[in-house]
């Protein structure tokens, strides 16, 4: 009996699973086999006035955020020494190369060809000539003439005797004289020499200078200052 009531429960319970499973594969079936759709997208505008809500909290100013701790500065670290080449070592140094000098050019020697006739040329010749002669005869003149004014032609000479009385008389004597004479004919500067005493000597000194002179002059007859020279003999 028990056997029996066993299979009994078990045929129910198979037939209440099979009849479960019925709209599971059925609905397994109509979705196998239902026509593939194409599937469409929709567009949705939205407008500027419906965005400036989501931009502004979009822009809204982030929360501060707290400072960072600033980090403590690295360590000096020690030099390294570089250790130095040795001198045989080194490259040696190039040799200066000298300057090549750009030859200059020389001015040409040729002559210059100019559109003149030669006719034209031998009468600018001429007429240079001409006026470098007139030039050089004027400055010789002119030299020239400097020279004749300021050189004495006509010596001065003493318009009285310029002898005066022997202090010694009986002596004799020669009393060589030179002075100079200005324009006006006054005389200075006078010195003497001769064999005559000392007495006869200052005598003629002293006398020469009271007597008129005419001065001496140029080829023109301008006066000029010169030196005389003359002398006085006691018999």
């Amino acid at each position: 009996m028990k056997e029996d009531k066993f299979w009994k429960y078990a045929l129910y319970i198979s037939l209440a699973g099979h009849i479960a499973l019925i709209p599971v594969a059925s609905a397994i079936f109509n979705k196998v086999t239902e026509p593939f759709h194409e599937s469409t997208t929709t567009f949705y505008e939205v407008s500027m006035a419906e965005s400036a809500p989501e931009q502004a909290e979009s822009q809204q100013p982030a929360e501060a955020q707290p400072p960072q701790e600033e980090s403590a500065p690295p360590e000096p670290q020690e030099a390294v020494a570089v250790p130095e080449i040795p001198e045989a070592m080194k490259p040696e140094p190039r040799p200066e190369q000298p300057k090549q000098e750009v030859p200059k050019q020389k001015p040409s020697t040729l002559p210059k060809h100019t559109n003149s006739t030669p006719s034209s040329n031998a009468s600018a010749q001429a007429a240079e000539s001409a006026a470098r002669a007139k030039a050089e005869a004027d400055a010789a003149a002119r030299a020239a003439e400097q020279e004749a004014r300021t050189t004495v032609v006509n010596a001065p000479y003493p318009l009285a005797d310029p002898k005066p009385a022997n202090p010694t008389p009986g002596q004799t004597g020669t009393v060589y004289v030179t002075a100079r004479v200005y324009e006006n004919g006054q005389v200075a500067d006078v010195e003497v020499s001769g064999d005559a005493n000392s007495a006869q000597q200052n005598a003629v000194a002293v006398y020469v200078p009271t007597i008129p002179f005419a001065p001496g002059t140029n080829k023109f007859g301008d006066p000029l200052p010169s030196v005389v020279r003359f002398s006085v003999v006691f018999r």
